[in-house]
């Protein structure tokens, strides 16, 4: 069942995956905040909020997810890519 990717909206619109017993969930970076980036100076705490891929039981994430398969390519691949899954073409 390694081969399977399912995919997961949270009430915030965060998309969760899942690999057999695991979630990969998007968990915020608060040290990135504030430090600027994407054309935000430094201190400018409007800048971008940036998330990093964790892996965590499923048993922990499962109840907060709507799992769905209605999610953009560009992300999926993101999470395709965390899990050592090939990329999908995106659409022209």
């Amino acid at each position: 069942m390694r081969n399977i990717i399912q995919y997961g909206v949270d009430d915030d619109g965060l998309v969760c995956s899942r690999v057999g017993r695991e979630v990969a969930v998007p968990v915020l970076d608060f040290a990135a905040i504030g430090q600027g980036g994407d054309g935000y100076a430094p201190g400018d705490f409007r800048g971008p909020t940036r998330y990093e891929l964790t892996k965590v039981p499923l048993r922990e994430a499962y109840p907060y997810y709507r799992w769905t398969r209605k999610i953009p390519v560009a992300v999926k691949n993101l999470h395709r890519e965390f899990w050592g899954f090939r990329r999908l073409a995106t659409p022209a």
